[in-house]
């Protein structure tokens, strides 16, 4: 079973020696934030892609749907699972959201 199973709140020290661990991450920076939707159905090459110029993110917690879940208890559940492209990652990047959450 993978250790990041549930509900999972990573920190950036988790890929960068020098940065905050989780106990140094303020909570207003994790809760309380205005949150922005996206539907992101994962594809059967599971890759997503986000195209929401539209939306400011800045400052909000993003949070990506992708409806893996629809797949729990079924075989298809255990098929190679959706994933950021590379073009996804760099607006969320550019986009300056204080939090991104993924549902798989």
């Amino acid at each position: 079973m993978s250790c990041n199973v549930g509900t999972y709140l990573d920190s950036p020290f988790h890929r960068h020696r020098d940065a905050a661990d989780l106990s140094q991450v303020p909570l207003q920076m994790v809760a309380g934030l205005v949150g922005v939707i996206l539907d992101a159905p994962g594809s059967a090459a599971c890759r997503i892609s986000l195209d929401r110029s539209d939306v400011d993110f800045r400052g909000k917690a993003v949070l990506i749907r992708t409806g893996w879940d629809q797949r729990w208890r079924r075989d298809r559940y255990w098929e190679p699972g959706p994933y950021l492209r590379d073009e996804a990652i760099d607006f969320l990047v550019d986009s300056k959201p204080t939090l991104v959450g993924v549902d798989f």
